[in-house]
């Protein structure tokens, strides 16, 4: 039977919600303080779809195609409006807002959930602390922003900061361990 003491080896610190960085490089450049203005991620989903076979009556289930739902974060304005009009400018490189240019402009995305117990100062490029991520980064390859979301403003808005959000659009993510892997950017 397991021990108090067994299940506090095993979980450790755990990952805490609010310990996150997102950062993202190519089509638009996300790291180091800007990623302070992320204020909402998430783990992107990844679902199996089922194929069904019938057979004398019955139905087999089988695992189909694997899909990637579109993922989405919430971004705070900044005073000079600057980092929605950079996400703007890179919606912008996939299609223009006055005509029909083309170009392809896509990014890379990580989510990197912070550990509760990073002290070791060490700081890698992207500016996270070299122990800080918690084992595992997701990375979200070939990123087009779908959706630049809107800014709402009113009257009745008081002891609130404008924030918008970003729908981003993927080919596929992938799992990458901090410690065997690429280092933090």
């Amino acid at each position: 039977m397991a021990s108090l003491g067994d299940f506090t080896t095993k979980f450790g610190q755990g990952i805490r919600p609010n310990l996150y960085q997102v950062i993202s490089s190519g089509g638009i450049t996300i790291e180091n303080q800007d990623s302070l203005l992320i204020k909402a991620a998430s783990m992107p989903s990844a679902s199996l779809g089922v194929v069904t076979i019938p057979f004398k009556g019955r139905e087999v289930k089988r695992a189909g195609d694997r899909t990637f739902t579109d993922w989405t974060i919430s971004v705070l304005c900044d005073q000079e409006n600057e980092i929605h009009s950079r996400f703007i400018a890179w919606s912008q490189g996939f299609m223009a807002l006055d005509d029909t240019t083309r170009g392809l402009n896509y990014a890379d995305w990580s989510v990197f959930p912070l550990s509760v117990s990073s002290s070791s100062g060490k700081i890698n490029p992207g500016g996270i602390p070299a122990d800080a991520a918690a084992g595992k980064v997701i990375k979200l390859i070939d990123c087009w922003p779908s959706e630049v979301g809107t800014i709402d403003f009113s009257y009745d808005s008081t002891d609130a900061v404008a924030e918008f959000s970003v729908t981003i659009g993927f080919d596929h993510w992938k799992y990458e361990n901090v410690n065997s892997g690429p280092q933090l950017p």
